[in-house]
C-alpha cells in the first residue's frame, strides 16, 4: 500500500503535468494566449476536484435513498456513475469554457468532450508511468498475488 507522501506526490504531479499538457496542446488548437487556456486549465482541475466531491456524495445519497448498497458497485452501476458524472461536469463546464476562451456553445462542447475523452487516456498513461517510475512497496499479502 502507497504511502501518504506517495499518494500526495501523485496527486500533485498528476495535475501539474495534466496542466502542462493541456496548456500546450490547446495552446497550438486553439491559437490563444497561454495566459487565458492556463485560467481555464486551472478553473476546470477545480471544479473536477469540487464536482468529484459533490458528485459523489450525492451518488451515495442516491444510492442510500433507493434502498441500494453501496457496495459493491458493478459494472453498469459504474457505467451510470462515470457517464453521468461527465455529462454534470460538462452541464458545468460548458459555460465557463464559453466565456473565459470566447467560444461559442459548439466549440465549448468540442472543447469539454476533449477533456472527457483525453483525460482518461492521460490518466491511464500517468499511472501505468508512476507504476513504473515509482513502484508500490511489496506487501507480504500481495506476494504471489496475480495483476
Amino acid at each position: 500500500m502507497r504511502k501518504t507522501w506517495d499518494r500526495a506526490r501523485h496527486a500533485i504531479l498528476f495535475e501539474v503535468v495534466l496542466l502542462g499538457i493541456s496548456i500546450l496542446v490547446l495552446n497550438l488548437m486553439l491559437k490563444q494566449p497561454s495566459a487565458a487556456i492556463g485560467k481555464t486549465a486551472v478553473t476546470l482541475t477545480i471544479l473536477a476536484m469540487l464536482w468529484n466531491a459533490v458528485y459523489n456524495y450525492l451518488f451515495d445519497r442516491l444510492l442510500l435513498a433507493f434502498k441500494r448498497p453501496l457496495y459493491p458497485r458493478g459494472f453498469r452501476l459504474r457505467a451510470v456513475h462515470s457517464v453521468s458524472f461527465e455529462l454534470g461536469f460538462m452541464s458545468i463546464t460548458i459555460p465557463i469554457v464559453m466565456f473565459q476562451l470566447g467560444l461559442n456553445l459548439w466549440q465549448a462542447f468540442l472543447f469539454d468532450l476533449g477533456y472527457v475523452v483525453g483525460v482518461p487516456i492521460y490518466a491511464l498513461v500517468f499511472n501505468w508511468l508512476y507504476d513504473v517510475i515509482f513502484p508500490a512497496p511489496s506487501s507480504p499479502a500481495m506476494a504471489g498475488a496475480g495483476d
